[in-house]
């Protein structure tokens, strides 16, 4: 994929934030974090009980933004729905 729909993108950059990789909003770094063996991995064991106040105020900047939206995001990419129903059991 060259580039993937907006919100699609905006959903694999917070998950990167959240994973702590230096992704920022580059599409080469946030793909070579995603295609990584250990991706699903990582997500599936992510423990919320980690996050530090810099990467939970990070994440404001997704909260505000109206296009980082579940609806949306699944619309476009159903791959997303997989990642947000393994971490909503």
């Amino acid at each position: 994929m060259v580039q993937p729909p907006s919100g699609v993108k905006l959903a694999l950059e917070s998950i990167c934030l959240l994973l702590d990789d230096d992704a920022g909003s580059d599409w080469k770094k946030i793909r070579a974090t995603i295609v990584k063996d250990d991706f699903i991995t990582r997500i599936l064991q992510f423990n919320t009980d980690g996050l530090t106040r810099e990467i939970v105020q990070a994440m404001e900047r997704y909260e505000k933004n109206p296009d980082w939206d579940f609806e949306k995001v699944v619309y476009y990419h159903p791959y997303c729905l997989l990642i947000h129903m393994t971490n909503n059991d």
